[in-house]
C-alpha cells in the first residue's frame, strides 16, 4: 500500500500507479467524495499549458468506508519534492538561483492561466509543485521546476460580471502569491 502524500480541505492526495506498457509509472491521485466537475472543466481548459499540473486522467472506485458510494479522483504527475510548503517545512537547502527559478516558473504558469481566461482564487505555497532532478546532488548540478495544482476553488473569466473585475481578481491572485512567496526567501542562503 503507498502513503499518502499529503491532505487538503476537499481531497487526500496519494500515489497511484498508471499500468500502461508503453509508460508505466508513479502519479499522483487527489481523491474526494464527489466528482470535480468545474476543476475537470478547468484543467481541460489549461491543458498543455507550461508550468501547470498535468492532468492525465480522472479515476473512480468504490469509497472504502461505504461501498454503496464512489470515491473520485483527478490523476496528475507527481512531482517528486511536494510542495514550496513542504520544502520550506522541511528544510530542503535551495539555492537562491532555485529559489529564483520557483519564482519564474509560478508567475509564467500564473500568464497562462490568466490568459486562458481562469483565476486561481487559492494560491500559496502548498500549491506549488516542485520536482528537483537529479534529487541526490549537490546544489549546482540540480533542475529546479515549480508548477501551479489544485484549481477547485478556480473560476473562469465568464464566471465574473465584466472584464474589469475578471482582472481586479486577476491581481488579487498576484498580491497573495507576492505575499505567501516571502517564507521562500527567508533563510535563503
Amino acid at each position: 500500500l503507498l502513503p499518502n502524500l499529503g491532505k487538503g480541505f476537499f481531497k487526500t492526495v496519494s500515489f497511484s500507479i498508471v499500468v500502461d506498457p508503453k509508460n508505466p509509472r508513479l502519479v499522483a491521485n487527489a481523491v474526494s467524495k464527489k466528482r470535480e466537475e468545474r476543476e475537470i472543466a478547468i484543467f481541460k481548459v489549461l491543458r498543455g499549458c507550461q508550468n501547470v499540473v498535468s492532468f492525465i486522467s480522472e479515476s473512480s472506485h468504490a469509497n472504502k468506508h461505504d461501498s454503496k458510494k464512489r470515491a473520485h479522483g483527478l490523476v496528475t504527475e507527481l512531482y517528486n519534492s511536494g510542495s514550496v510548503k513542504d520544502i520550506v517545512e522541511k528544510g530542503i537547502p535551495l539555492s537562491l538561483k532555485e529559489r529564483v527559478t520557483i519564482v519564474q516558473d509560478v508567475l509564467k504558469g500564473l500568464v497562462q492561466i490568466h490568459k486562458n481566461g481562469v483565476r486561481h482564487r487559492d494560491l500559496h505555497l502548498g500549491n506549488i509543485l516542485v520536482n528537483i532532478e537529479p534529487v541526490v546532488t549537490t546544489e549546482a548540478n540540480r533542475k529546479v521546476h515549480a508548477v501551479i495544482s489544485d484549481f477547485n476553488l478556480s473560476r473562469t473569466a465568464k464566471e465574473f460580471k465584466s472584464k474589469k473585475s475578471f482582472q481586479i481578481a486577476i491581481n488579487d491572485d498576484i498580491a497573495k502569491f507576492s505575499h505567501n512567496i516571502k517564507s521562500l526567501f527567508e533563510n535563503a542562503p
